[in-house]
């Protein structure tokens, strides 16, 4: 329950569903002292059969309202999609590429001033030369070299999304290309400002850079 309420919420920042009446209801409508711990049902021993059974009612009867919540919620999510093809897959939501972060978004300590900075995005460290691929569709808009990045692909995908990738060896798309999800569009390097190879990954939401971590649905 706990990881489909996760994949749900993700689900929402994606869709820009996070607020809706439904999921107001979802957080308003779940909680209290239910649960059926050792020592809730000692207790309930205690007390006697009747009092066992009340509670295991009790708790049966929240789980039944959770799930309830859940299915209500899936079926709205559900219609949005069948209504937002375009939307959806413009929506970057996938890895760029195989690695680990191994620097998140926020405020950091830079590798070459020691000072605190703002990190626009992630860095996924990989090996040089493996493949960078779009997070979702969209038109090149950007292909070459860029301060600080060293060689940048940044794809447009519409709707006030803009991915970027940076500190490529090599480009595989030029500007202009329209590109599908999961289309390799770069190679991993360490072009630009760069300590070793690695893709830095930036998501821009009407020019304002987010978290790539509400943009990637795998877990």
């Amino acid at each position: 329950m706990a990881r489909l309420e996760r994949f749900e919420k993700k689900l929402r920042v994606i869709t820009a569903l996070e607020n809706s009446p439904k999921s107001v209801e979802k957080n308003w409508g779940v909680g209290g002292p239910y649960g059926l711990s050792s020592n809730s049902f000692t207790t309930a021993m205690g007390r006697g059969a009747a009092g066992m059974v009340d509670r295991l009612s009790n708790g049966l009867g929240h789980l039944g309202r959770q799930a309830k919540i859940q299915s209500i919620s899936f079926q709205e999510l559900d219609d949005f999609f069948k209504n937002q093809k375009s939307f959806l897959s413009s929506t970057p939501s996938i890895w760029p590429t195989r690695g680990w972060v191994t620097s998140d978004f926020g405020f950091r300590k830079s590798p070459f001033t020691g000072l605190r900075e703002k990190h626009e995005g992630w860095d996924i460290a990989a090996r040089s030369g493996a493949t960078v691929r779009a997070t979702a569709d969209g038109v090149v808009a950007v292909e070459g070299r860029e301060y600080g990045y060293g060689n940048l692909v940044e794809v447009d995908h519409g709707y006030g999304i803009v991915t970027r990738y940076g500190h490529n060896s090599k480009h595989l798309v030029k500007v202009g290309d329209r590109v599908k999800r999961g289309q390799v569009v770069s190679l991993v390097g360490n072009t630009g400002r760069s300590t070793g190879p690695h893709l830095h990954y930036e998501v821009l939401l009407n020019g304002v850079p987010v978290s790539p971590k509400n943009y990637i649905l795998e877990e």
